[in-house]
């Protein structure tokens, strides 16, 4: 999954500078709980974002400066969070070519970090900064009365409860595989460090409570027990599991297993 910080979220809502300060730091902190959804892949902005308005008519960069004049060492930790979540590249500047883009105001959404999602809802998410008209988890696009609904994370507490955390199952940890009750039980070859790895680049289907991940040349199967916690174990191909042929015909021939969490339809 890739994210992207929702510009349009940035409306000067925030009163003084302290509330500025308050919500930036919940931005950056939810920011950082998507590590694992994302693969540590690089939050995406545009370079309008630093023009937006954070508090009144006081824009994001404006803001900026007043922090780095500041020899408050509170200041100075959270100006350099700042720069590299917010400011600093890689930037969007490409969006696939539609005559018109609105949220469910009918604002004109085109060429922003909505678009971005637009383009790609199974792969592309939103954050955006609290007290603005994105607080929901799902945002509603419209282009040429075509409707996409795209994942938007407000909350560090959203986020993780979003997570996909790998929990070993005791009966998966087994010396070879065993058939109980006509059951298999298949050995989890893959230590936690491991495991999580392959959940976190796994794939899910919507409705589902299992995702899918080939790792190491391996096929995975992760099972969603409870909550957002999830065990694994291998599998094989047996080329007529619907769930399976799907995430194969997702992914394709050159898929990375690098975009993080991914769910399809």
């Amino acid at each position: 999954m890739q994210y992207c910080i929702n510009e349009k979220s940035f409306v000067g809502q925030f009163e003084d500078i302290n509330d500025g300060k308050i919500a930036l730091n919940d931005l950056v902190n939810t920011i950082d709980e998507t590590s694992l959804i994302r693969n540590f892949k690089p939050i995406l902005r545009t370079e309008d974002l630093k023009h937006k308005n954070l508090i009144g008519n006081l824009t994001l960069h404006e803001f900026l400066w007043q922090l780095q004049k500041s020899y408050s060492p509170g200041n100075k930790t959270l100006l350099q969070k700042i720069l590299v979540n917010l400011v600093k590249g890689p930037y969007l500047k490409e969006f696939t070519k539609i005559n018109e883009l609105n949220d469910g105001d009918k604002a004109c959404c085109l060429n922003t970090a909505l678009h971005f999602a637009y383009d790609n809802e199974t792969t592309h998410s939103i954050i955006s900064i609290k007290h603005s008209k994105f607080n929901a988890d799902r945002i509603e696009l419209r282009s040429n009365g075509t409707e996409k609904s795209v994942s938007n994370y407000v909350s560090a507490q959203s986020v993780i409860e979003a997570t996909w955390l790998y929990d070993e199952n005791p009966k998966h940890r087994i010396p070879k595989d065993i058939i109980v009750s006509g059951n298999v039980w298949s050995k989890m070859a893959l230590d936690h460090s491991s495991a999580q790895q392959a959940l976190s680049s796994s794939i899910g289907i919507a409705g589902k409570r299992s995702t899918y991940a080939c790792f190491n040349e391996q096929w995975f199967q992760f099972y969603n027990h409870h909550l957002n916690l999830y065990h694994g174990f291998p599998i094989t191909d047996p080329g007529n599991d619907l769930d399976l042929n799907k995430v194969k015909k997702f992914i394709g021939s050159d898929y990375c297993w690098d975009m993080g969490q991914v769910v399809i339809s």
